[in-house]
This record gives structure tokens, C-alpha cells and sequence, in this order.
């Protein structure tokens, strides 16, 4: 089984979605939008958020460790389209 997440808030395009997915035979689940990070309230601007997620720890509450981080992200891999 794959899952496949869509979001809109326009309730028309959701209307035929879920017509299109019932003449498909697709199971559907309706779930509210969940915010990533309930310590985070939405916010008017990206100047607050980050000014939050600063005070927060910023990214040294998401990447312990920079180094190994650093080193996962450059790890070698393959290119599309090359040998």
C-alpha cells in the first residue's frame, strides 16, 4: 500500500478529490493539518519564526552533532544520468 498526502484549503478541489477517489475505488482518511512543532505558533512573518526557533536553541536542537552531520550530508552518491 503507498500514501500519498495531499493539502488544499480550497474545499471545491477537495469536493472532487474525493469524487475522483471514490469512482478510483481509493481509500481515503481526512485528517486536520497538523503544525510541525506545537512550540511553535503560527506566525506572521519569517523574522518571527526564526527570531522563535533562535530562542528555542535554533539548530542546535535539530543537528547535535555538525560535524557528523556534515559529513552524512556529503557523503559520495550516484548522479542521475552518470556512470
Amino acid at each position: 500500500m503507498k500514501t500519498l498526502t495531499l493539502y488544499s484549503d480550497n474545499e471545491e478541489n477537495l469536493r472532487l478529490l474525493q469524487e475522483l477517489a471514490d469512482k478510483l475505488g481509493v481509500q481515503v482518511r481526512e485528517e486536520e493539518e497538523q503544525i510541525l512543532n506545537a512550540d511553535f505558533p503560527k506566525k506572521e512573518s519569517v523574522a518571527e519564526v526564526l527570531r522563535d526557533w533562535h530562542q528555542h536553541g535554533g539548530l542546535q536542537t535539530s543537528i547535535s552533532d555538525p560535524v557528523a552531520w556534515q559529513r552524512e550530508q556529503r557523503k559520495d552518491r550516484k548522479l542521475p544520468g552518470r556512470n
